[in-house]
């Protein structure tokens, strides 16, 4: 199973019962199919950076999960056709390159060790 994590733009005008249905329901799908749910975050509704046909503020959400591809090409038609999705993107997450940059943060703070204090004049 691969990791993959999109990222969605909701209407809008979804209230938190159609906002938690949205929610039921991806999680259903995946977990129904063979996937797993990493984590689910709703970063609230924010103004969008250039108007979507006549829509300026969306509602946030971010998806984290596991599927075989079979599942994610059903999911990546599922949200192109829901109604309530204004954009959304899939990335697909590599364990190899999450791992090196973690690597590479840490060597960059060896490389800039902090200064050293002073000591103490008696």
């Amino acid at each position: 199973m691969a990791n993959y994590e999109t990222v969605f733009v909701l209407a809008p005008t979804l209230s938190e019962a159609e906002l938690a249905g949205f929610i039921d329901k991806t999680r259903q799908t995946i977990t129904k199919d063979g996937g797993e749910i990493v984590s689910f975050e709703t970063w609230g509704r924010r103004k969008l950076s250039h108007p979507i046909g006549k829509t300026r503020e969306g509602v946030y959400a971010c998806l984290k999960y596991k599927a075989p591809p079979p599942l994610f090409k059903k999911m990546s038609q599922d949200f192109r056709l829901d109604e309530r999705i204004i954009r959304e993107m899939t990335t697909l997450m590599r364990e190899k390159k999450l791992r090196e940059k973690k690597i590479r943060v840490r060597d960059s703070r060896d490389a800039h060790p902090a200064p050293a204090k002073a000591a103490p004049v008696s």
